[in-house]
């Protein structure tokens, strides 16, 4: 193998390995984003109580592993559930339960001075701006995901064992059982991301040989 080769097949393992590394780092988003701003073409149309629709400025789907979620909007909150953690806390202006029977927890805290079953008694839904939104996502050793916007937000957390969720409004909290069925993009595993590293390198090292 000449020089340049080696140098080639080195590269190609290093951008490999780098990848592999890349798509495993905690600073890996901890909550799959279905949407970001432009969410009209991938959310369903939910209407908020007054005939007007959310204004996602986010969609965003929990994680296997996520155990703790605090989530902080200045406009609306569409929550799917149900939710499994018995440390659920929900505050906002309106909260609504649509067909939310058995979504939450018996001890679900809920503080609001508006509850309703349905969306027929919503009369102030918060029509948010969606502008200068923040996600961050802290260290994944204590299992804390923290979420705000000054937008509406839809998370999804069908199917997680949660250890804490605490939902934060200006706006109304809806909580419904309509899971989104969106395609994500997947995100490789290590294992699977360091083969595919190694199976570029190994066609680099024949397409060398055969030159």
């Amino acid at each position: 193998m000449s020089r340049i080769s080696a140098q080639s097949f080195l590269k190609t393992v290093i951008a490999g390995l780098a990848f592999a590394l890349l798509v495993h780092a905690p600073a890996a988003m901890a909550v799959t984003t279905l949407c970001d701003d432009d969410c009209g073409s991938v959310l369903p149309t939910i209407d908020r109580g007054d005939g007007t629709a959310f204004n996602f400025a986010v969609g965003l789907a929990g994680m296997e592993g996520d155990v703790s979620y605090s989530v902080k909007s200045k406009g609306n909150i569409y929550l799917v559930g149900p939710v499994s953690s018995d440390k659920t806390n929900l505050k906002g202006k309106t909260i609504i339960l649509n067909d939310a029977s058995g979504l939450l927890p018996d001890d679900a805290k809920l503080r609001t001075k508006n509850l309703v079953e349905d969306y027929a008694s919503v009369t102030d839904p918060i029509a948010a701006e969606a502008k200068n939104f923040k996600l961050k996502v802290k260290s994944k050793k204590n299992g804390k995901v923290s979420i705000k916007s000054n937008g509406d937000v839809y998370i999804d957390v069908t199917g997680l064992d949660l250890r804490k969720l605490k939902l934060k409004a200006k706006g109304t909290i809806t909580v419904a059982g309509s899971a989104l069925s969106a395609t994500a993009t997947p995100v490789p595993e290590p294992t699977t991301a360091l083969l595919m590293a190694l199976g570029l390198a190994g066609l680099s090292m024949r397409r060398v040989h055969n030159g």
